[in-house]
């Protein structure tokens, strides 16, 4: 189902030097979007801090989804940290480098309260 809210971009071989100009596309098409579907892309630390940066003042995004992609501790600082700005943002982000559940809860940790 097409949901309004929902942006699927998974499964598109997405790479780090997309990033930019696909958040632009996302602000200018659906600056409500609640849902969006990165998984399984090539998506790396690079591409996780732009997602950081950019995706911030989307206020109404409920749920991110990274998985499956090849991100590590730095981008994972950057994505959860978005959880400062974003009320009850929920962020999936297993088979990524960070396989340790306590290395991810202490990461999560570090980037919410810093």
């Amino acid at each position: 189902s097409k949901q309004s809210g929902y942006i699927d971009l998974s499964e598109l071989a997405i790479q780090d030097k997309e990033i930019n100009e696909l958040m632009d596309k996302v602000h200018e098409l659906n600056s409500n979007v609640t849902s969006l579907d990165l998984d399984s892309n090539e998506i790396t630390d690079v591409g996780a801090v732009i997602l950081g940066e950019s995706l911030h003042d989307l206020h109404n995004l409920k749920i991110l989804s990274l998985q499956d992609n090849n991100i590590g501790e730095e981008g994972a600082l950057y994505v959860f940290a978005l959880k400062k700005d974003i009320e009850g943002l929920q962020i999936c982000f297993r088979g990524n480098q960070i396989t340790d559940p306590g290395k991810m809860y202490e990461l999560e940790q570090r980037a919410v309260h810093t």
